[in-house]
């Protein structure tokens, strides 16, 4: 319809793809898209010769847990082609991109695992899109909103994720990413804070460096809150493996910090540094103190 309605201009969307069950291919049909060119007909017969115009991935999942999955996402400092257009009046019939993102995304029903390390294999097609020199991130989520973050491997060790073609790739060792929890932030008056989680210290970092929906979360109208006078307490080891490291981000150090931050003796591990500029857990302080604090990590 979309052909007699727009000529030589095909709409095409990734978006939307949803797996009914695991390791279940149904719904890759809706998004396998193929361009055939037919040759002068011989003898009263026509050859029609089919070139796939997308990627097939296949992804094989460890789960890290016992639950039902709701969605599975790649995600890349690459930029992904969500929408497009398919030029049918060329001779060679071209993809020209209408819309890119760093993100895709598989919805799942269906989809459970009953114990710990068992795999999810899930299928996704995608436009052409080049990887090579860039990150590849996978999130799972469950169905009680918590998202799983791990950096995926590409099993047959092609990172030119071309037409006509199919990549498996592999992701384990999920580590939990909390969302940043503003829910220690009793008010601005307070003079001391309590932190037990990894979301409750990216909740700090974001409110310090001045992010405007952390701010928003906590209803200050400042472009930024340092936390002068105030003592923020570490209550229990936290990691930050699901914020940064190796194929993900490098953590963002928390700059200008004003009060006082005191570790209590625990341990925040796996920070992981490698930028240009500053570097560390903190960098700026202003009069600032510091204490009973262990940081483990790799600052490159």
């Amino acid at each position: 319809s979309y052909y007699y309605k727009e000529k030589n201009a095909l709409p095409i969307s990734m978006l939307g793809q949803k797996q009914k069950s695991n390791d279940n291919s149904d719904h890759l049909g809706a998004y396998d898209i193929q361009v055939a060119k037919g040759d002068k007909p011989e003898h009263g017969s026509l050859t029609f010769a089919f070139d796939r115009m997308v990627t097939l991935v296949r992804m094989e999942l460890t789960a890290p847990k016992a639950a039902t999955w709701t969605s599975v996402s790649l995600e890349s400092d690459a930029l992904f082609t969500t929408d497009a257009i398919l030029n049918l009046s060329l001779d060679n019939p071209t993809l020209t991109s209408n819309k890119k993102s760093n993100s895709v995304s598989l919805t799942f029903e269906n989809v459970e695992t009953t114990s710990d390390n068992l795999n999810i294999i899930a299928y996704m097609m995608l436009l052409p899109v080049n990887l090579t020199g860039k990150s590849l991130v996978v999130k799972l989520a469950d169905s009680e909103g918590n998202i799983y973050v791990s950096v995926a491997s590409i099993t047959n060790n092609k990172t030119d994720f071309a037409a006509n073609s199919a990549r498996w790739i592999t992701a384990d060792n999920f580590k939990l990413y909390e969302k940043p929890d503003y829910s220690w932030y009793t008010s601005s008056s307070a003079s001391t804070y309590d932190i037990k989680t990894a979301g409750q210290f990216l909740a700090l970092a974001k409110i310090v460096n001045g992010d405007e929906d952390a701010l928003t979360a906590i209803n200050s109208s400042e472009s930024s809150v340092k936390f002068s006078g105030k003592t923020i307490y570490l209550l229990k080891d936290i990691s930050l493996a699901a914020y940064c490291g190796i194929g993900l981000d490098s953590w963002k150090p928390i700059s200008g910090f004003e009060g006082v931050f005191d570790g209590l003796a625990y341990t925040i591990s796996d920070l992981y540094c490698n930028h240009s500029g500053s570097m560390g857990l903190f960098d700026e302080l202003n009069n600032a103190t510091i204490r009973n604090l262990t940081v483990e990590g790799e600052i490159t």
